[in-house]
């Protein structure tokens, strides 16, 4: 049963007549029943009510225009509305009422199951208790397609369901990864145990500490033994030679000008290889660490003008020398080790963009620990690179010196003493005393370089010898008879490894604390009920993951139907073929000329109706009033429980005879208590209302 009322009031700027419910449509009405009559006449109006009453100005399944129609009887100001409707379902005895007492009042909206007990309903609770269809069936062969918007719906719900659970099962897996591992926890609790039994300390580590550490002290032992006796020995010849200078002083000097011309020129040409001009190269030497490079730089730092004139002739030692250290330092290993270095910062560039994305390697393990190496190895290789440019400092003053050493040989090949060779013997040397005085102090600044290093090991001039002895004694006495060279490159070798230890060490260090935080933190979390299931729950979520792929695959698939289209899709894809089956099953049966055909497929894409026995329909081979009757009765051939209020407006172009399949239809779900109201609108030049059903 349908009773109404209401008042409508249009102010129309000239008259502002006042609408009431027309005598031959006054209630109560059946809940199934079409009205006709003409235009104005309030078939429209009563409809829209019904459509009020049922929150049509909030749902959005709505057509859009009526929704616009509702909208200005509610909201225009140019109306004033108030009315009430009350709809009882004959069959299940549940009720809907909505009232407004005054144009400016909200609309009040209750509802009951019983009939008799009302409360106000919100517009999300009526729409998930009741389903208003609200249309126009206007074009219904293009808008057969849009039934497939239920299909999005249902997806749409389906997803939001399968999030909700993704999201519960993914909780479950965070709770539980998050929580106590018996196993882990007593892992961890070993490792602690052991770390705070070794009091911290990495036993390997601390091994390859004391063998680089006697290593080092060994070799500048070693270092510091040989600079002395060489600064003593210097000292010695320096006190020599100036003692002896010292004598010829007060002999008489009857050198020609010429002569000490030649002299001047040629120490004035010998000036680069004065120790002030040759002391960066010094610097260079002694930090490339090549022992065969500094004996062959200590020859060239021995370098004596005063020799070389007394022989008339450069000795060959000095080029020997040189030819030495430019075989020692190639310029193709320069390159070399420049290019490894720049290659190694490339690559750990590389890397480091990827940090902490838990990434594995293949044959190299963890991504993170490969880029620790790495930077590392970086790191002591980095050194170098201030030997690579003392080497080629190096080089290119050798290649100066060789220049220079020519050019004197030159000069000194031309002198012509004044008197015979050994008169030279007989006048003071100035220069002479003053190159092994310069020896003597470039041994001896050596010396306090190399006690300097020395130092930080604890060794010096005064216990240099107890260190080499303490040293040979715990390293086994293996380094006895070794050479300096050797024992330097196991000092660089050792100290590398220790190095390397001493990282790990301090990376387990983390790696403990990590631990400790971890089982203090776990002592306090109790553990959780589903931690037995953890495998079962992260196959559930790979599950969801993948029926969400599909889903989300389907409703992409849906929007094309909706544009009547395939898309990228292959039209004979089996879910194509699932939503045609489900649109025949809503049409469920059409009529052509005077057959009747049961439907199997509706395929809105191509246009095409197939009948169950294979009969191909064209929708556009069949009237518009029987296109009405198809759209309309796929609006009602739902799955959906929830009780229908079915409200079509304008069905003129559909005949008594094709409503008679809808008002069937409303019947039938009346008496399976699926069915509110049933109501059909269309224009006559009479006033009448038919009613069906209960």
């Amino acid at each position: 049963m349908i009773d109404y009322d209401y008042r409508l009031t249009i102010d129309m700027g000239t008259k502002k007549p006042t609408y009431v419910p027309d005598d031959e449509y006054k209630g109560p009405l059946k809940n199934i029943f079409r009205i006709e009559g003409p235009n104005m006449s309030g078939k429209s109006t009563l409809m829209n009510l019904i459509a009020i009453s049922a929150f049509g100005l909030k749902n959005k399944s709505v057509n859009k225009v009526l929704q616009k129609h509702l909208d200005d009887m509610v909201h225009d100001k140019s109306t004033e509305l108030t009315f009430c409707v009350n709809i009882v379902d004959p069959v299940s005895g549940r009720a809907i009422r909505a009232t407004r007492n005054s144009p400016d009042a909200d609309i009040l909206i209750e509802d009951s199951d019983d009939g008799k007990n009302f409360s106000p309903i919100s517009d999300d609770s009526f729409s998930r208790k009741y389903n208003l269809i609200y249309d126009i069936p206007d074009n219904p062969i293009d808008r057969l397609a849009d039934i497939s918007h239920e299909i999005s719906v249902i997806h749409q719900n389906c997803s939001s369901k399968l999030n909700s659970f993704q999201s519960t099962v993914d909780h479950l897996i965070y709770d539980i990864s998050n929580g106590p591992d018996e196993e882990l926890l007593k892992q961890y609790r070993a490792e602690v145990e052991k770390y705070d039994k070794n009091n911290g300390k990495d036993v390997d580590c601390e091994n390859k500490k004391k063998k680089y550490q006697n290593l080092a002290k060994l070799y500048y032992a070693i270092r510091i033994r040989d600079a002395n006796k060489k600064a003593d020995d210097f000292k010695r010849t320096y006190d020599f030679v100036k003692k002896e200078e010292e004598k010829k002083k007060t002999r008489p000097q009857d050198i020609k000008k010429s002569y000490d011309a030649d002299i001047a020129a040629i120490r004035v040409a010998a000036i680069p290889l004065s120790s002030a001009q040759i002391a960066q190269l010094s610097r260079d030497v002694s930090a490339l660490g090549n022992l065969s490079v500094s004996e062959a730089f200590e020859v060239i730092s021995e370098f004596d003008i005063g020799e070389v004139i007394a022989k008339k002739s450069v000795p060959v030692k000095y080029f020997d020398a040189i030819s030495k250290i430019e075989r020692e330092i190639s310029v193709e290993d320069i390159h070399e080790e420049n290019s490894t270095i720049n290659a190694m910062l490339d690559i750990i560039n590389v890397l480091r963009k990827y940090k902490n994305e838990n990434i594995n390697i293949p044959d190299l393990g963890s991504l993170n620990n490969l880029l620790s190496k790495l930077e590392m190895d970086y790191q002591v290789q980095s050194r170098s690179i201030g030997v690579v440019s003392s080497s080629k400092r190096i080089l290119e003053k050798v290649g100066k010196i060789r220049t220079t050493l020519i050019d004197i040989d030159g000069k000194v090949g031309k002198l012509k003493p004044p008197v015979k060779e050994d008169v030279d013997e007989q006048y003071y040397d100035k220069f002479r005393v003053e190159s092994e005085e310069r020896k003597w102090r470039n041994a001896k600044n050596e010396l306090t370089t190399i006690c300097s290093e020395a130092s930080k090991f604890g060794v010096d001039l005064s216990n240099y010898a107890t260190e080499q002895s303490k040293a040979n004694a715990e390293l086994g006495h293996v380094y006895d008879r070794a050479q300096v060279s050797d024992i330097f490159n196991a000092m660089s070798s050792e100290e590398k490894e220790y190095k390397s230890a001493l990282e790990s060490e301090k990376k387990n260090t983390e790696r403990i604390g990590a631990f400790r935080a971890y089982i203090s933190k776990m002592e306090n979390v109790e553990k959780s009920p589903y931690a037995e299931h953890i495998n079962a729950l992260n196959k559930i979520s790979t599950s969801l993951m993948a029926l969400k792929g599909i889903i989300d695959k389907d409703m992409k698939m849906l929007t094309q139907v909706e544009k009547k289209s395939y898309g990228p899709y292959d039209p004979e894809d089996p879910f194509f073929k699932s939503v045609w089956t489900y649109l025949g099953k809503r049409v469920g049966f059409v009529r052509y000329g005077q057959d009747t055909y049961p439907i199997r497929y509706v395929n809105t894409v191509d246009d095409i109706i197939t009948a169950t026995d294979g009969t191909i329909l064209r929708l556009r081979q069949i009237s518009t009033g029987l296109n009405q009757r198809n759209y309309l009765m796929s609006k009602l051939q739902t799955d959906d429980d929830r009780p229908i209020i079915a409200l079509f407006d304008e069905v003129s172009t559909m005949t008594n005879k094709t409503q008679e399949d809808i008002f069937e239809k409303f019947v039938e779900l009346q008496k399976q208590g699926k069915l509110m109201v049933g109501m059909m609108n269309m224009p006559s030049d009479e006033k009448k209302v038919t009613s069906f059903g209960q």
